[in-house]
């Protein structure tokens, strides 16, 4: 599990599951075939993360933590 806010610029400390929102991610391990899949993991967003911000797995196999509204929609 998880110990605090996945969002590595917030450090909210994970107590109980009344606030926020639990991902649970599948990481890939890898391109090749012969490579053993990973457990997937838990990541939490805090309440206040969770409005404006997603935990994904990114293009190179990387969990981020992105904007939750494409930056058009922010403008």
């Amino acid at each position: 599990m998880t110990a605090k806010c996945a969002n590595p610029d917030c450090s909210q400390p994970f107590h109980y599951f009344r606030t926020g929102r639990i991902y649970l991610i599948d990481i890939p391990n890898g391109l090749s075939k012969r490579s053993v899949r990973k457990a997937p993991e838990y990541f939490w967003l805090c309440g206040e993360c969770c409005r404006s911000w997603r935990v994904v797995v990114n293009h190179d196999g990387v969990v981020v933590v992105e904007p939750s509204l494409p930056q058009e929609a922010v403008a």
